[in-house]
């Protein structure tokens, strides 16, 4: 059986090996290639998951569909196609993350009102306020701000493993409809 991989567009790429430059045809993975929103969420069901420290949509793959190459499809659910940008953090990850970005991860990064809306002008006026904040408005530092972002990440749809075959065979499809 051959992988979604196989039926990419192939490009003859430079590769260093041993201070020589040899080349190589590899599959170009950065064809865009996309179904519509509408095609999978007619056609399918999800399950929701959220993913765990250090899992990445390979593993989730692996757990869900026992091939880590499905890791498109998980992707493709979740509209996803940046690994490094577009999965959450582990912890170790996250703590360093918010030590180079901010001098002082406790530090306010906005404040947001009780209904959780940014509030732009917390006080009318230019004097020193200190530790007291207007009632109903709610300071949110670096780090809450940034640990929002990296759990949000952490709550994903999972193409259910029964039709996982269906969106496999859409997409081998789509690479060949252009052949």
């Amino acid at each position: 059986m051959s992988t979604i991989f196989e039926l990419y567009p192939t490009l003859y790429y430079p590769l260093d090996v041993n201070g020589k430059t040899v080349y190589k045809n590899v599959s170009d993975i950065t064809s865009n290639i996309r179904l519509t929103q509408k095609t999978i969420d007619t056609a399918l069901n999800y399950d929701q998951r959220v993913l765990g420290d250090g899992e990445t949509f390979d593993i989730t793959a692996n757990e869900v569909y026992e091939d880590p190459q499905n890791h498109i499809l998980v992707m493709l659910a979740n509209d996803r196609f940046d690994w490094r940008n577009d999965t959450p953090l582990s912890s170790v990850e996250f703590q360093s993350m918010i030590n180079e970005k901010y001098s002082d991860p406790y530090g306010i990064h906005h404040y947001e009102d009780v209904d959780g809306n940014t509030v732009d002008n917390v006080w009318d006026d230019d004097a020193d306020h200190e530790f007291a904040y207007p009632q109903n408005i709610i300071p949110i530092t670096n780090y809450e701000y940034e640990t929002r972002i990296n759990e949000a990440k952490r709550h994903i749809k999972v193409i259910k493993q029964e039709y996982s075959s269906v969106v496999n065979k859409l997409l081998k499809d789509k690479l060949t409809e252009n052949e």
